[in-house]
């Protein structure tokens, strides 16, 4: 064989070599977007379960304070009654005191 074809023959197989070195490339590269893409959805999500979350909270921290607010209500209609009863017993027997 010449020289040349030596070359030749060396070249078509760096060629098919560097052919399949390629597309192996080009399927990781596909891999990697994909895999790019993924993560990029996740972090969405991640973002919309977080806000999700966060109302939730505050809904959770709502119904918390509601028993509370509750209870505090009825104390105070509790202690306003008591009051008025008082006062009122207070007046009347001064008034029947003032009136006899």
């Amino acid at each position: 064989m010449d020289n040349w074809e030596i070359t030749l023959v060396e070249t078509e197989a760096r060629s098919k070599s560097n052919l399949h070195r390629i597309n192996e490339l080009a399927r990781e590269h596909e891999a990697i977007h994909e895999l790019a893409i993924s993560v990029k959805e996740i972090a969405v999500n991640t973002q919309a379960i977080q806000r999700e979350l966060t109302q939730q909270g505050a809904k959770i921290e709502a119904l918390e304070k509601l028993p509370a607010q509750r209870w505090h209500t009825m104390v105070k209609a509790l202690v306003t009654t008591c009051v008025s009863t008082l006062a009122g017993g207070v007046i009347g027997a001064v008034l029947a005191l003032i009136l006899k």
